[in-house]
């Protein structure tokens, strides 16, 4: 009998998004384009919630006072971390060997469920997508926003408890690099204890090419754009994504080279506001980021701290030459491209430099950059590829915990 596997998501998947909703729309993308042996011992299954249960309003709101402290009530109760009787029934209705978990408040909701119900022999799998700690991302979301600093102290230390809960007892970590756990190592003060005896696998990310909504060609012209060399960002704009570093290296370019265009997509910030100049496009939240990176001369992620950022993957995807932070899943990208995708150190006066001297490469080699790009992804990165090494690993797993027996 087929041993089996299962993703557990209580969101939904889509390859629009980031974090785990795009990583388990592309991991299922490449699963259903896999062509899996018959005769493999272990069966596959992301069990993920339909997107219609989460339907979208107007533009976001910017997070109040009532907001932190639903958070707050919510992380602090611990009744609040284990699964409904319908969520536990949903898990194990097809009677998994292993679960796969991917944000820590879900790995402790199972863990603390399977303890409840006498579940002991289904290891817990845990993969983490945020930045950083999770506790200080989620707080920062409202320092930015000038909510009282108590209140956001208060929710980071209560989602730092059970981040920390929920590492320690999950059985496997899955990261996609070594160097995507360094913002733990930065911003978990006990991590390193955590990992010193925990069992770690690694398995790269890879993605599907990001939606379009015009023909590659036309990208420029969509954004009126036509005949301009165009610099790009795309991400929350925040100090941990780089929009501040950005900003502040595009200034120095533009003053030495204004013939350049900059293109941003990403929800804005009042605390980062974007320089006032005519040759700077703000898209805000754009439902095609494949339009951007079409419309890009050069793709810049400019991360203070990073993970393994899907949009490098989208980029190299569309074979668009990008600089790169010298930071977490961006420097594995360099050492699996071979230095195509380059890094920097990340100070304006650095990435300003790097930037002007793309501009002055010959036709003959960004247009090698890009050939070599387009030729990485097929060989690396794509949905096809990720399921493979995801296959793969799983079944090592197996095998190492002898559970195939």
């Amino acid at each position: 009998m087929r041993k089996k596997h299962v993703i557990f998501w209580d969101y939904f998947i889509s390859n629009r998004f980031g974090g785990p909703t795009g990583y388990l729309a592309h991991l299922r993308s490449g699963l259903d384009g896999l062509e899996l042996d018959r005769e493999q011992k272990v069966e596959f299954f992301i069990d993920a919630l339909p997107e219609s249960e989460f339907p979208t309003g107007n533009k976001k709101q910017p997070p109040t006072e009532e907001d932190i402290s639903k958070h707050i009530r919510y992380f602090e109760n611990p009744d609040n971390f284990e699964l409904s009787n319908e969520e536990f029934g949903r898990l194990t209705k097809r009677g998994p060997n292993s679960v796969h978990l991917h944000t820590t408040p879900l790995a402790y909701k199972v863990f603390r469920s399977f303890k409840r119900h006498g579940v002991t022999d289904i290891p817990i799998i845990l993969t983490s997508h945020t930045p950083e700690s999770n506790g200080k991302e989620m707080a920062d979301q409202y320092r930015v926003h000038s909510i009282d600093d108590r209140a956001c102290k208060r929710l980071e230390d209560a989602v730092r408890f059970i981040e920390a809960l929920a590492f320690q007892a999950s059985d496997i970590w899955i990261f996609p690099s070594i160097e995507s756990m360094d913002p733990y190592y930065a911003t978990i003060p006990k991590f390193s204890n955590w990992a010193r005896n925990k069992d770690i696998r690694f398995i790269p990310t890879g993605a599907s090419l990001p939606r379009m909504s015009v023909e590659k060609n036309a990208a420029k012209a969509k954004f009126g754009l036509a005949g301009k060399k165009v610099v790009s960002f795309i991400g929350r704009h925040n100090e941990v994504k780089g929009y501040d570093l950005f900003c502040s290296a595009m200034e120095r370019v533009l003053e030495q080279q204004d013939d350049l265009a900059v293109l941003v997509a990403g929800p804005e910030n009042p605390a980062l506001p974007a320089p006032k100049r005519n040759n700077w496009i703000e898209l805000g939240w754009y439902s095609f980021p494949g339009d951007v990176l079409a419309a890009s001369d050069l793709f810049i992620l400019p991360n203070k701290m990073t993970y393994f950022d899907l949009v490098l993957i989208e980029a190299v995807g569309m074979g668009v030459p990008t600089l790169a932070s010298n930071t977490g899943g961006n420097v594995t990208m360099e050492r699996l491209t071979k230095g195509v995708i380059r890094t920097f150190e990340p100070t304006p006066s650095i990435l300003s430099a790097e930037i002007l001297n793309f501009f002055h490469l010959s036709e003959e080699e960004v247009r090698a950059q890009h050939s070599k790009l387009l030729s990485l992804y097929n060989d690396l990165f794509t949905p096809v590829s990720f399921a493979r090494g995801y296959v793969n690993l799983i079944n090592q797993i197996y095998a190492d915990y002898g559970m195939f027996k």
